[in-house]
């Protein structure tokens, strides 16, 4: 049986919503896991990397692999059948599982502070970029490539116009018909972000 409302007095509420909240966690990402975690188990033995521990830069090597290969267009791991950002996920879980437990070999070059802040620098280089091109051409996404190959005229007009604007971005989800898709959502976000920069 439901009921609709909940008393203001429960006491278990109270205490509840200061303990981690696992409901926040989607489900579905973490299924895909539990499926990468098994293969793991099986190849490997479950729980391994507790038991042996495991090298900082192995786990981080194989990380990269899996990141840069769906970035440059693969989306599934061919070995294993999952997606690349499953498995990206699986490498992050064992070895901060691993540090939890002081199981990890920390093989990481020493710390540099100056690198820590050559990254700074850098994206305030990137600011005067942003300032000194304010509107910046289009990039050549797959998304963009793909409308030719189906056979959508994208002439070079469309490709060299300025890329759009917070306001541009408002104007057309107000426009449509059904509700802002997710895309839409983040599109506007990152506008809004590259206005600040700008």
């Amino acid at each position: 049986m439901m009921v609709d409302t909940i008393k203001d007095s429960n006491p278990k509420d109270a205490i509840g919503v200061l303990k981690v909240g696992l409901s926040n966690i989607p489900l579905g990402p973490l299924l895909e896991l539990a499926v990468a975690m098994t293969e793991g188990s099986m190849k490997y033995g479950r729980h391994n990397y507790r038991a042996i521990g495991v090298r900082s830069s192995v786990y981080f090597d194989a990380l990269i692999r899996h990141m840069f290969a769906w970035w440059e267009g693969e989306d599934i791991d061919t070995d294993s059948g999952l997606s690349h950002l499953v498995k990206a996920m699986a490498c992050l879980a064992v070895l901060r599982d691993a540090q939890i437990n002081g199981k990890c070999y920390d093989d990481r070059p020493p710390k540099s502070p100056e690198t820590v802040a050559l990254i700074k620098k850098m994206d305030n280089a990137v600011k005067k970029l942003a300032e000194k091109y304010p509107d910046p051409k289009q990039p050549y996404t797959e998304e963009r490539m793909s409308r030719t190959h189906t056979g959508e005229v994208v002439d070079s007009g469309e490709m060299n116009k300025k890329q759009p604007g917070p306001d541009d971005m408002s104007i057309r989800m107000q426009h449509q018909k059904s509700e802002p898709t997710s895309c839409d959502v983040e599109a506007l976000r990152i506008a809004n972000q590259w206005k600040d920069v700008s």
